[in-house]
């Protein structure tokens, strides 16, 4: 199970963010991680070494499929819209997510019911910078 905040700046989908209100709703699914994508952006050195100066580890979740009403999986599509989305994770982290997806998961004969799959991105970045102090130089 997961936990997913949401929130805006402005008051849309209905909300009155502008009073400090935030959505949560917990998915009661198995989340894995399906892909790491891994950026790195740098300089070289005079001595050609390669030297980063921006790092970036991308971790793309995805649901188990679950079942819901229609109702629901257009509630959980408005969550996209919104210009903060926050998990927390079954071991307690908290990441704010991009490129947040309901997606249909399977075709169920039951017009009641759809089955859908979440996914989303975290991404951890680190941003480096080595700067000499030229004056500590002898």
């Amino acid at each position: 199970m997961i936990q997913i905040e949401y929130w805006d700046d402005s008051d849309i989908c209905g909300f009155v963010y502008s009073t400090g209100y935030k959505n949560k709703v917990n998915i009661q699914a198995d989340f894995r991680v399906r892909e790491f994508e891994y950026k790195d952006e740098g300089v070289e050195n005079g001595d050609g070494e390669f030297v980063p100066t921006f790092q970036k580890l991308v971790k793309e979740y995805v649901s188990s499929p679950f079942i819901c009403m229609p109702s629901q999986r257009e509630a959980l599509e408005t969550i996209s819209l919104h210009k903060y989305i926050k998990v927390i994770l079954p071991d307690g982290d908290s990441q704010f997510v991009n490129n947040f997806k309901v997606e249909k998961a399977e075709e169920i004969e039951d017009n009641e019911f759809v089955s859908v799959q979440i996914k989303f991105q975290v991404d951890y970045q680190i941003n480096r910078s080595k700067i000499i102090d030229l004056t500590d130089v002898v």
